[in-house]
Parts: C-alpha cells; sequence; structure tokens
C-alpha cells in the first residue's frame, strides 16, 4: 500500500513540477524544452516566428532560415513576430540586416555561450533590445538593461525550468539617445547645405526638442535610391535626409516618415519650338474673334453697295476703298447725300476705331513675347519624342514597370539613358545639350532655374510641364530600419506640420526663389528693342516691295505688249 502512495506522489511531482516550481534533472538542460518553453509563455500558433542557424523541433509552426547558405528572401504574409538564434550571433545578424529581413522591434530568444561585452556591442549595433538571452551552460535567461550611464547590461530573470510558473514576458529596455549620424544629399531646396533647406531646419528643431546632436555627413553624387540603402547597410546611418517620395522609399527598406511637403514630379524638356513669326499679326485676337470680324466686313460690304445700288448713287466711289482706308485709317472721301449710308459709314467708323486700337496695343506686347510653339506640350508628346528619357534615379524604371497608368507604362519602355552622376547631369543635358528629356521635382526646379538655367533675356531654358504634371508625391525622411527613436522623432514632426510650421518654412524659401527670379528677369528687362522684335514687320514690308515690283514689271510688260 506504502509502494503505491510512493509512486502516485512521485508520478504527481514530475507531471506538475514546473507549477511547482521545481526543476527537474535534464529538463533545465535541453535547449528543445528550453525553447519550447518559452514559445509557450509568450506566443501561439498564429505568430510568424523564424529559427536562425538551429534545427530544433517545436511545437510551433516556424520559418527555418540558415546564415550559412545566404538564403536572401523570406517571403511571409506579416512581419515575424518572433526570431529564434542559436549560434553565430554577429553573423545571423548581419546577414539578416544587409538582406532587410532584421525587424529589431520584434522579440528575440538569443542562445549564446556566455554574456560578454562583444556580445552586447552586437545588440546595441542592430538596436536589440526587446530580447531573452539564454546561456547554454545553465540555461538560466537574461534581459536587457541601461544603467544611467548609457552601458548595457544583462540582467538575471530566471531560467527555463521557471519561466511558465513566473511568466516571464519580454522585457524590452529603451536606449538613452544624445548623438544620430545623419546622411544627407543636396537637394534643393530641401537640403541645400548642412545647415540650409525645408528638412533641415525641420529636423533641427526636432533634434533641439529632444536634446540630440546631429553629426552630418555628406553622401556624395548620385545619391540615388539604390545607393542611399547601400548607405544605410554599410555605414549604418541613423538618418537620411533629400529628395526622397513616398514611392521611391519603399525600396529603400527603411521606415519613412510622416510626408511633411506635397511636390510633383514634372517633366522637363529643352525648347525645341517652331518659328511662328507671323503670328504677331493673328495671336491679338482668338479665332472666333476673327471670324466675327471677317463676316462683319463681308455683311458692312454688302450693305453699303446694297445702299448705293438702290439709290444709284454714282458718286460714292469704291466700297472697298472706303472700308479698307478707315480699317487701315487712311483718308475716305464720301460725297454721298444718302444718311443712311452716312450713318452707316459712322458707327463703321467708330467700331474701326476701336478695333484698331486694341490691335496696335497688343501688337506691341506680342514682339516682346516668345511666340514659338513648344513642340513638346504634354505626357503624351514626351512619349511620341524621338528624344531620349533621362531619368535621375534608376528606380524609377522599376517603379514604373509595375505601375497601372499607361504613361508610365509606355515610360518603362522607352529608351533611358541614365543619368549617371548627379541631378545636374540630367538638367544640364536638357537645357545645354538638347537631346534629352528628363523628370525633375518642381519645387528644386523653382529653386534652381533662376541661379543656372536663365539665359541673356532672363527666360528659362527649361520647358517646364508645369500644369500637365507627371507625379503627386509627399517628400518624407527615413531612418535605419528599426530605429528605437523613430517613433518619437516621426511624432514631432507630425506636431510640427499640425501647428503650421512646416508650410511656414517651405513658405519662406518659396518666397526666396521667386524673388530671385523676379529680379533675373528685371535686371534683364531694360535692354533696347533689337532686331528680332521687328523682324517680321521688316519681312512682311519687303514682301509687300517685291509684290509691289513684279506687279510694276506686268504692268510695263503689258504697256509694251499693248
Amino acid at each position: 500500500m506504502n509502494i503505491v502512495v510512493i509512486q502516485f506522489l512521485l508520478t504527481f511531482i514530475l507531471l506538475n513540477a514546473d507549477s511547482l516550481n521545481i526543476s527537474v534533472k535534464g529538463y533545465e538542460n535541453d535547449v528543445e524544452t528550453c525553447t519550447n518553453t518559452i514559445l509557450e509563455s509568450s506566443f501561439n500558433q498564429e505568430d510568424i516566428i523564424i529559427l536562425v542557424n538551429t534545427n530544433i523541433p517545436t511545437k510551433y509552426p516556424v520559418i527555418r532560415y540558415s546564415t550559412i547558405f545566404e538564403i536572401k528572401k523570406i517571403i511571409t504574409r506579416k512581419q515575424p513576430d518572433l526570431y529564434i538564434i542559436s549560434g553565430h550571433t554577429s553573423q545571423a545578424l548581419e546577414v539578416l540586416y544587409s538582406s532587410a529581413l532584421l525587424i529589431s522591434q520584434k522579440k528575440f530568444v538569443i542562445f549564446v555561450d556566455e554574456i560578454n561585452n562583444n556580445f552586447l556591442e552586437v545588440l546595441d549595433k542592430y538596436f536589440i533590445y526587446n530580447v531573452l538571452i539564454v546561456t547554454i551552460n545553465n540555461y538560466s535567461i537574461f534581459s536587457l538593461r541601461y544603467s544611467p550611464s548609457g552601458k548595457l547590461y544583462s540582467v538575471l530573470l530566471g531560467s527555463c525550468s521557471t519561466i511558465i510558473f513566473e511568466k516571464i514576458l519580454f522585457h524590452g529596455c529603451i536606449r538613452p539617445f544624445n548623438n544620430l549620424k545623419v546622411a544627407y544629399g543636396i537637394a534643393a531646396p530641401y537640403v541645400i547645405s548642412s545647415s540650409q533647406g525645408i528638412h533641415i531646419e525641420l529636423v533641427n528643431m526636432v533634434a533641439a526638442y529632444l536634446k540630440l546632436k546631429l553629426e552630418y555627413q555628406r553622401v556624395k553624387p548620385p545619391t540615388t535610391v539604390l545607393k542611399v540603402a547601400n548607405e544605410f547597410k554599410t555605414r549604418y546611418y541613423d538618418m537620411y535626409i533629400s529628395k526622397i517620395s513616398n514611392r521611391m522609399v519603399e525600396y529603400l527598406e527603411t521606415q519613412k516618415t510622416f510626408g511633411l511637403l506635397q511636390d510633383k514630379l514634372v517633366f522637363v524638356t529643352p525648347h525645341l519650338v517652331r518659328n511662328n513669326i507671323w503670328v504677331i499679326f493673328t495671336n491679338e485676337y482668338s479665332h472666333i474673334v476673327w471670324w466675327y470680324l471677317c463676316g462683319l466686313f463681308v455683311l458692312l460690304y454688302a450693305l453699303f453697295y446694297f445702299i448705293s445700288y438702290l439709290f444709284d448713287d454714282k458718286n460714292i466711289g469704291s466700297i472697298m476703298y472706303i472700308l479698307l482706308s478707315v480699317l487701315f485709317e487712311g483718308s475716305a472721301t464720301i460725297r454721298t447725300k444718302i444718311i443712311s449710308f452716312k450713318v452707316l459709314f459712322l458707327n463703321y467708323l467708330i467700331f474701326a476705331l476701336i478695333i484698331t486700337t486694341v490691335y496696335r496695343s497688343k501688337m506691341f506686347d506680342l514682339m516682346r513675347t516668345d511666340n514659338n510653339f513648344q513642340l513638346i506640350s504634354c505626357r503624351v508628346d514626351v512619349l511620341k519624342s524621338s528624344l531620349k528619357i533621362a531619368l535621375p534615379d534608376p528606380i524609377l524604371i522599376e517603379i514604373y514597370k509595375v505601375s497601372t497608368d499607361p504613361i508610365e507604362l509606355g515610360l518603362s519602355k522607352a529608351d533611358f539613358g541614365l543619368c549617371s552622376q548627379d541631378y545636374f547631369e540630367c538638367i544640364n543635358k536638357t537645357a545645354f545639350d538638347k537631346n534629352v528629356i528628363t523628370l525633375s521635382f518642381f519645387q528644386q526646379l523653382q529653386y534652381y532655374v533662376p541661379i543656372y538655367y536663365l539665359n541673356k533675356d532672363g527666360k528659362s531654358m527649361l520647358n517646364i510641364l508645369e500644369h500637365d504634371y507627371h507625379d503627386l508625391i509627399y517628400l518624407v525622411i527615413v531612418f535605419r530600419l528599426g530605429h528605437p527613436i523613430f517613433t518619437v522623432f516621426n511624432k514631432k514632426l507630425i506636431q510640427l506640420y499640425e501647428a503650421g510650421y512646416v508650410k511656414y518654412i517651405s513658405g519662406k524659401f518659396e518666397r526666396k526663389y521667386k524673388k530671385a527670379m523676379y529680379l533675373a528677369k528685371v535686371k534683364r528687362s531694360w535692354q533696347p528693342l533689337t532686331f528680332k522684335v521687328f523682324q517680321t514687320t521688316f519681312i512682311m514690308y519687303f514682301c509687300c516691295v517685291t509684290f509691289c515690283f513684279v506687279v510694276l514689271c506686268i504692268e510695263f510688260i503689258v504697256s509694251l505688249v499693248f
């Protein structure tokens, strides 16, 4: 009887050792059991769990990943909830980070032989603080904390045999940040230098509020999206500031802030024009007005002719001569006693005076205006043009390949001449070589055109399709994936936006380059009238003289013959 009781007690103790906080030999020193114990305490069947460099069986569905074979992509329906790493921790984290598979805000379980300073530095480098560290020699579980001096250290939480009883969850620590390594690319007016620009002022204001010291480092051109992504992976920048749109940032594998500024991506084409030297005689009025004038002239001629024919007055003379003389402000003598004829003529005289006065005043403005017709005036003309399309960033090709916009799909099949140096290479080819079409941010063009791209008459050397723009975008600031300070920083930027400060700063810079454009035009406006202004008039005059000479020759020949 006593033996049966003893066996029952032993069986009860073995089955309920965890709930009684009793360690059982063989349980604590088992990696498989310890892993499953952690999973049972904090996770469920729907969580995405990635096992790195380990083949231990689990009770939960997991994704197994080996950094030894350098598998680059893991496709899941959502982000991983837990990483379990066993062995080669430094190499595993480096491969995961370079492959954009490391999301440091998630939970980690790392098995190590011992916890030393090198190991803690590796975790600090990748912002991994929400972690349980299990030492293999005794299967003790540690978490991380920061000392008041800013030093990272480990804290013992318990062991694998006690974690279920104590329900130990993940306790992430918050790293105290004092410095941020900020990379930037020149893209006025957003980034003019390390101390000027819309984004620079906003970042400096948030950093001052958070008491952060910013260490600016310029990224040498070309500042393409792929190069920025590589800089993040190799130089471990905390933040990058430049002209990054919400569509481009999807290829950066980073975190993006709230869209602070709105801009549009516009086509920039050379000034390819059709010479319209005769438009100064026709552009004063619209086509409808010209048709009305012609119809009115014909009607007046018919009325005058009908009145003269009705009263059979031979003293009136040529009606066509009278109408044209008044229209061109010549002298027209009328010898008639017909009152209706005189009243109609007086009305025509007043009307012709108004029309010709407006015509002359308008003509001078047209003489000083570039009336040449732009051969490329819309997005459809861009695709029809024989010019190459030079894009400032090759990532745009990948964006357009998956687009549903017919214009973008057409651009993806075009002959792309990519700019290999920097932003100005594309614009210079368009402005000076006139052999390519490019894309650019509209506000960036407004800043640079008054400085570099005005001709001697103060006019832009670039044809910007401002109203038929290509894409409306939002500009963002990017952080390293999983950066601990991102959430706080982004929140402060949103507060500045809601307070209207972002609009105030962007308006300040907008007023600067609009003033520069105005001054550039004023500086070049006071010039004497050149032959180009009156060339159409001279051409028309010489054509008329030539016609008169031809008529004279014909008259002379006719007089000799007859």
